[in-house]
């Protein structure tokens, strides 16, 4: 048979492997992990670190004035059996100011003794309620400066650290949007608008990384028990019942939330249990917003 009457053979197709997505996720779900959480000193921050490390992290916890507390806190999880300073640091960190954003991941190296980390948790925040109206030009540098300027700047400096992660399927950055993100409600122009840029910031910043495996996605609180909350409740005289019938009209759990279940819900975004997961958004509202009153 000659060449030309050999039948022809057909090319093989190159297979590409399945991604591998058994027991991607194991408890503890942050073992062996390094974490930023800013704003850690109160709040959602303090109830974010407490649980990362419950999950086996190990946890850098900043805000301007310190997180002692949270390291408090954090030593009398029940079944720690590690000293505190091996498991979280606490360091004062303004993260409007670039200057203490390079110094706080400089310290995260030192006291890991790595140059990596594998989840940035942007969470502090700068609480202005004006309204477009009322609004001075400081009111909107003070909203500005922390919750757009300084979360672009912390994720800024973490992303070298994160892309020298050899977490196998990659890293992950949250940012603390809100309710306020979507909805409009008086007298809060400041705040919502920055909240808005956040959710936007992290949408962009998941496009712009995904060339280094990083994942980035907001997590969007509704109405929470929070120390802003009691200081809310102060001022207006309220007991923490006439507060919350207040505040759940339009939620229909009926109720308000607890800063473990934001922490809870977070945890899902940093760990591998969401690695298909990046420019998304979770509402932890108790479906506040997707409520309408109709009494």
């Amino acid at each position: 048979m000659s060449d030309q009457q050999q039948p022809l053979k057909k090319k093989a197709k190159k297979v590409q492997p399945m991604l591998t997505i058994q027991h991607m996720s194991k408890e503890p779900r942050l073992a062996g992990k390094v974490a930023v959480v800013t704003g850690a000193s109160r709040g959602f921050g303090q109830a974010i670190a407490i649980r990362f490390v419950e999950e086996g992290a190990k946890v850098v916890c900043c805000s301007r004035r310190g997180c002692d507390e949270t390291l408090k806190m954090i030593q009398s999880i029940e079944g720690l059996t590690k000293d505190v300073s091996s498991v979280a640091l606490s360091l004062k960190c303004d993260i409007s100011d670039e200057t203490s954003v390079k110094a706080m991941y400089a310290a995260t190296s030192k006291w890991t003794g790595s140059d990596h980390l594998d989840i940035l948790i942007n969470n502090a925040a700068m609480f202005v309620f004006k309204s477009i109206e009322d609004a001075t030009e400081e009111d909107w540098k003070r909203a500005c400066s922390v919750n757009i300027i300084g979360s672009a700047l912390v994720t800024k400096h973490a992303i070298p650290m994160l892309k020298r992660s050899k977490a196998p399927f990659g890293t992950s950055i949250v940012f603390q949007g809100s309710i306020s993100s979507f909805l409009a409600q008086p007298n809060c122009c400041t705040y919502s608008m920055t909240k808005a840029a956040v959710v936007q910031m992290a949408r962009n910043s998941a496009y712009d990384l995904a060339k280094y495996k990083i994942r980035v996605n907001s997590i969007c609180a509704g109405t929470v028990e929070t120390p802003i909350s009691k200081v809310e409740r102060e001022e207006h005289g309220w007991t923490f019942e006439e507060w919350e019938r207040l505040k759940v009209k339009d939620v229909i759990l009926r109720r308000v939330g607890h800063v473990r279940e934001v922490a809870n819900a977070t945890l899902f975004y940093a760990s591998d249990e969401s690695t298909y997961c990046t420019g998304g958004h979770l509402m932890v509202d108790g479906g506040q917003t997707s409520c309408t009153v109709m009494e």
